[in-house]
């Protein structure tokens, strides 16, 4: 044992030591002009790895053509580059995998940790604090968070001497979508701007928007703000946290379960302290007839108390609907979208197929892929073994595939009280991922009904689960990508498409102005229109949902239906 310490303490120092002159060599690198055939051995680098571990790599693009336009694009370098240069080359060559959870990371400099301190950590911009949305081809102010409120549904056309499209041309396609889906790369436009231009301004110590709003056209610049009081509150907050924590001891045990309690709503529905807003949360319409379930993510914090919670009030009010919003959900943990639908499922079921990869030990192999802080490191070391063990045992290989069975892969009962009704989900291009995955599983078993846009992740599947990154040898670019197929139990053709609604619907810029949602306005008028069908024709046989919308409404602003 001692034997052991000493070596993980050696690792220790060794990479302590490694790390203090990594950050100025990094910034070297990238700025550095890279030789053609380093630059060429980078993108050898790349592809041999993605064609080792990638499980599906020729899932929407032959290996023929792939390798075309590899080869096309190593003969077409013919000058040094350097890193950043070289991002604008490798990231869309990496797009044609077609796979929207592949990634190249642009390659930003690095601060060392007391010149981030100094001019980062106590002060802001607000410009981080708006939120965009694409609607009807323009990019407009969708939200402010403790900023000028007035900003709201303002439209941007430029960001200091970027015109909005300019930037969006320069970036939104240099990463796929899930195979031939459009929507996710013009409904992200809005959600991804900040990101995309944070690559010219890494720093955002000064923004200036020009926004336009109603005919009037103007600039609003955004600076960034140091904050001496934060300095002062920090040491305060020491000293208060001290007396706090020595005032705690004292208390008896009933207050700090109260205290416990108190944070508790907060806590299950995943709070977010930057927005303000709940990842997840719940309301109901109608007389509670109506549970609407907003989840912006499955992700941040705990989930199961939250939906527990939600569908406890359901069976208690007995609701005859829920309306499931996944507008901009990007996705996140399956374990989630499995527990989910413990709840809205009439009937055994399995959220996805046993996960296939093309080694036994993907997840092993994804841990030592990223994050490898000295600390990191030595719990690395300690997990390892039995992680590795797990996957090896756990494993089963079949035609060359290995099969990795997951909670959400197994067989599994509906809850007691699961929901029996009515659901409707909401959807649009930014639905990606799980989100689809539940998606795919609610319209695919005829459970629900799916409202809005065609999602931006496909109906058949990803592949995500577990991510590799790899860094380049010679550039040192990030590149990442997923070492699992997720595969839902349904499938449609054609393939390499999303879910597709069943009531398309999009919103409108004259809605949102007026806090009308089209989306959720329809589903709600169309529960009150069955409602009143079931109440004042009681003899009357019901028909399918599409049919009794088209007989007895009228489109409303911003809907399309479907044509049978």
């Amino acid at each position: 044992m001692t034997t052991y310490l000493k070596f993980f303490s050696l690792i220790f120092v060794t990479l302590v030591f490694t790390h203090c002159n990594s950050v100025k060599k990094y910034n070297e690198t990238i700025n550095t002009k890279h030789s053609v055939e380093a630059i060429r051995k980078d993108i050898d680098f790349t592809f041999k790895k993605i064609e080792k571990l990638h499980p599906n790599l020729y899932w929407f693009i032959s290996k023929e053509e792939l390798n075309r336009k590899v080869d096309s694009i190593k003969n077409s370098i013919t000058e040094p580059l350097t890193s950043k240069e070289f991002y604008f080359i490798l990231s869309p060559l990496v797009s044609e995998i077609r796979q929207g959870h592949n990634a190249v990371n642009f390659p930003l400099e690095k601060f060392e940790k007391e010149e981030y301190e100094k001019r980062f950590k106590y002060t802001t911009n607000d410009f981080t604090k708006l939120e965009f949305e694409r609607i009807e081809d323009k990019i407009i102010v969708s939200d402010v968070f403790d900023s000028i409120k007035t900003l709201k549904y303002a439209e941007l056309l430029k960001i200091d001497t970027f015109e909005v499209k300019e930037l969006l041309n320069k970036y939104n396609f240099l990463r796929s979508s899930d195979g031939f889906n459009t929507s996710f790369y013009e409904r992200r436009e809005g959600l991804f701007l900040p990101s995309y231009y944070r690559i010219e301004n890494p720093t955002l110590d000064s923004v200036t928007l020009t926004l336009k709003v109603n005919n009037s056209v103007f600039d609003t610049t955004f600076y960034r703000e140091i904050d001496s009081t934060k300095l002062d509150k920090k040491r305060i907050h020491k000293k208060e946290e001290k007396k706090k924590e020595e005032k705690e001891k004292t208390e008896e045990s009933d207050s700090l379960t109260k205290k416990k309690d108190e944070n508790k709503p907060n806590h299950i529905r995943g709070y977010d302290k930057k927005t303000k807003r709940f990842t997840r949360n719940y309301e109901f319409f109608k007389d509670s007839s109506v549970g609407y379930l907003k989840i912006r993510g499955f992700v941040n914090g705990p989930f199961n108390e939250l939906y527990d919670e939600f569908f406890e009030y359901v069976d208690s009010a007995n609701s005859s609907t829920v309306i499931l919003d996944l507008r901009n959900n990007l996705g996140g943990r399956l374990n989630e979208i499995h527990y989910l639908m413990e709840y809205l499922a009439l009937e055994k079921f399995i959220t996805i197929e046993p996960m296939e990869a093309n080694t036994a030990i993907p997840r092993t192999n994804a841990l030592w892929s990223s994050n490898n802080q000295p600390v990191l490191i030595l719990l690395k070391s300690i997990v390892t073994p039995f992680l590795y063990a797990y996957e090896k045992s756990t494993s089963k290989k079949k035609n060359g595939v290995f099969y990795h069975k997951m909670k959400s892969s197994k067989l599994t009962e509906p809850k007691e009280n699961a929901f029996k009704g009515k659901v409707y989900v909401l959807v649009n291009g930014n639905s990606f991922s799980a989100s689809s995955i539940i998606s795919s599983n609610l319209q695919g078993s005829g459970r629900a009904t799916i409202v809005g846009e065609e999602t931006g992740g496909t109906f058949n599947g990803t592949v995500a689960g577990v991510f590799k990154p790899i860094k380049l040898p010679n550039s040192k670019i990030v590149v990442q990508f997923g070492l699992g197929m997720i595969k839902a139990p349904y499938t449609e053709s054609p393939d390499g498409m999303g879910v597709i609604p069943d009531i398309t619907i999009l919103p409108t810029l004259s809605h949102r102005k007026k806090g009308i949602d089209t989306e959720l306005e329809w589903i709600l008028n169309e529960v009150e229109k069955n409602k009143k069908v079931l109440d004042t024709t009681p003899e009357r046989e019901v028909l399918p949902h599409k049919e009794l919308k088209e007989e007895n409404s009228a489109p409303i602003e911003g809907q399309k239906v479907e044509k049978e």
